[in-house]
C-alpha cells in the first residue's frame, strides 16, 4: 500500500509539472504577442492556482491513503 501511495503522489506531481509547463507556454505565447500585462497576470494566476489546487489535492490523497491504512491496522488488531 505504501508503494501505491508513493506512486499516486508521484503521478500527481508529474501531472502538476505538465500543467505548469503547458500553462507557461501559453503565457509565453501571450507575452510574445505583445500583451505584457496580461502575460504577467496569467503567469501569476495560473502558477499560483495550479500549485494551490495540487497542494490541497495531494494532501487529500495522502490523508485518504493514511486513513485506509489505519482502518486496516485496526481491523488486523481486532482479529
Amino acid at each position: 500500500m505504501k508503494n501505491l501511495k508513493a506512486n499516486t503522489l508521484i503521478s500527481l506531481v508529474a501531472f502538476q509539472v505538465f500543467l505548469l509547463i503547458t500553462a507557461n507556454k501559453y503565457v509565453f505565447m501571450t507575452y510574445l504577442s505583445g500583451e505584457v500585462i496580461n502575460a504577467l497576470f496569467l503567469f501569476l494566476m495560473l502558477n499560483i492556482g495550479i500549485c494551490m489546487v495540487f497542494n490541497y489535492l495531494t494532501a487529500i490523497v495522502a490523508q485518504c491513503f493514511d486513513n485506509y491504512q489505519d482502518k486496516h491496522r485496526l481491523n488486523a488488531v481486532k482479529m
